[in-house]
């Protein structure tokens, strides 16, 4: 075996002991349990059986590229899964990452798909996955600045509600105060 083998197959083992050993010790987190075991179950026999990378293409920068973006993917799935889970994340924002996450680890595990985008674009699939997270990012800075002015605008609305709030109550208890003054008898003359 060469050391990119045995650094696969020790690196899988990690996973999938540690998968394991979260998926059976804590019973919340098992969504991300499970991923890490099939990662590490996956890195583990590419460690033994190099030929299963071997399907996706020639040894290569960009098949580690693709590797990469797929396990990277798994991760960002796995985190947005685990956050709506835990309700951390409206499903409304989770939407748009997972299809984000989605297309990517479709566009990385079947060339078929990146050949095509390639062939579709006329750029290669490094170009393609930077041109795509930097969209990626550009679309969820946007949302986040139609979000922010959202929230300013409903900050300014409690922040008017509050302090007409606080001078009602404050005139109700000057006019307490004022009701009970009248209300009381008079000092006799001394």
């Amino acid at each position: 075996m060469t050391a990119p083998q045995w650094a696969s197959a020790l690196f899988g083992a990690v996973f999938a002991l540690w998968g394991l050993a979260a998926f059976i010790r804590l019973r919340t987190s098992r969504l991300r349990a499970v991923m890490a075991l099939i990662v590490g179950a996956f890195l583990l026999y590419a460690g033994f059986r190099p030929a299963i990378i071997e399907w996706m293409g020639p040894d290569s920068d960009a098949l580690r590229l693709r590797w990469i973006v797929a396990l990277l993917s798994v991760a960002t799935l796995t985190a947005t899964l685990e956050a709506i889970r835990v309700s951390r994340m409206r499903e409304r924002n989770a939407l748009f990452w997972i299809a984000v996450s989605l297309g990517l680890l479709a566009g990385s595990l079947f060339p078929p798909l990146a050949a095509g985008a390639r062939r579709l674009t006329g750029m290669s699939f490094e170009a393609i996955v930077v041109a795509g997270l930097t969209a990626f990012v550009f679309f969820l800075l946007f949302r986040l600045c139609i979000e922010i002015s959202d929230l300013r605008a409903k900050l300014a609305e409690l922040t008017r509600a509050l302090a007409l709030a606080e001078e009602k109550l404050r005139r109700l208890s000057a006019a307490k105060t004022d009701g009970q003054r009248s209300a009381r008898p008079s000092d006799p003359p001394a």
